[in-house]
């Protein structure tokens, strides 16, 4: 996968034809903008250089047969404690995020998105925070989240999930959270399978082949919706 910084399809392209591109340093020069790896220069020049070396196929090139795609979004609205945390958490990066506290804003980012993932997953960065820096409000945050013990989006999920048919899966973005939902779906005695990092190759096989045939929900980190290894 190319993240859209350019030194990234440099080294694609330099790994499948080596010398197309020239050397790196060669390559930014003339087509990335200095100190914005995202951003090209030389469009025109660019592109007409890759179609020399890349394929470009599309769905109806290829003739990809997929159902029809349905999307819709469900609107969950979060407990007086979640508003609390996430609101507590909010102000918590606004102070820090200029200050010179000890955190990186990588630190603070990942906060929020946990924050958005689940209590349990914006617990566990919060006890580190607390034990590592000694930052005024985390450990209150931290003990503030330790109590929310079934978040709004666990019983939306729960509802639909026990009235579903069909195969589902569950993406989730946060080990800790999908951890925290794997223990609520066998406390709620669903039945389901879980694919995810650190697992092997045969273990992932299995997992798969037991969705298809048996079981009808797959419990999943991202790494299910990368290739599955």
């Amino acid at each position: 996968p190319v993240q859209n910084n350019l030194v990234e399809l440099y080294n694609l392209l330099t790994l499948l034809m080596p010398g197309v591109l020239k050397t790196e340093s060669q390559f930014k020069k003339e087509y990335v903008v200095q100190g914005k790896p995202r951003v090209p220069k030389n469009h025109e020049k660019l592109r007409k250089l890759l179609r020399e070396v890349m394929i470009r196929n599309t769905r109806s090139v290829v003739d990809v047969k997929l159902p029809k795609r349905f999307a819709s979004t469900i609107i969950v609205h979060p407990s007086a404690a979640e508003t609390r945390l996430y609101e507590g958490i909010s102000s918590f990066v606004r102070k820090h995020y200029g200050e010179k506290s000890g955190l990186d804003r990588l630190q603070l980012n990942s906060l929020l998105m946990k924050a958005g993932s689940s209590p349990p997953a914006a617990a566990e960065l919060l006890h580190n925070l607390a034990e590592c820096h000694n930052l005024d409000g985390a450990v209150e945050l931290a003990a503030l989240a330790d109590t929310i013990r079934s978040p709004e989006k666990v019983k939306r999920l729960t509802d639909l999930l026990s009235i579903s048919k069909g195969k589902v899966i569950v993406f989730v973005g946060h080990l800790k959270t999908f951890e925290y939902l794997a223990d609520h779906l066998r406390a709620g005695g669903f039945r389901f399978v879980e694919f995810r990092g650190g697992m092997t190759n045969s273990e992932k096989d299995e997992s798969i082949k037991m969705f298809s045939e048996e079981v009808n929900l797959l419990l999943s980190t991202e790494t299910g919706g990368e290739g599955g290894r």
